[in-house]
């Protein structure tokens, strides 16, 4: 299973590029984010990716439907029990231009 095209062993990702990653052991997808070289564990699954990341054009716009939620220096909050990243469900965020961002895992542009 390792070799096979959907889950290879090693995951490469370019500067633009971001992968989810779900353990199986404790049932949380996390976003890796390039440039990286992840040698995918047994317990690992990828999920999704890789896939470049959302760069909005100056002058622009997008609109992320349930986005996660930050804190003061702009880092998106982790849940201290599970580790897996806090969202906004039901709430929509307009990004405006700036630098590349990845979708984090339940984040979805319509």
């Amino acid at each position: 299973m390792a070799n096979s095209e959907n889950h290879p062993a090693i995951i490469r990702l370019n500067p633009t590029q971001y992968a989810h990653i779900l353990d199986n052991n404790t049932n949380v997808t996390r976003v890796l984010i390039g440039p990286l070289t992840h040698a995918r564990q047994d317990h690992e699954t990828k999920v999704f990716g890789p896939a470049e990341m959302v760069l909005v054009p100056p002058r622009q716009y997008c609109v992320v439907k349930n986005p996660v939620v930050r804190d003061e220096s702009g880092k998106a909050k982790v849940d201290p029990n599970n580790l897996q990243v806090k969202l906004q469900y039901g709430e929509e965020e307009i990004r405006l231009e700036g630098p590349p961002f990845p979708l984090y895992p339940g984040e979805q542009m319509p």
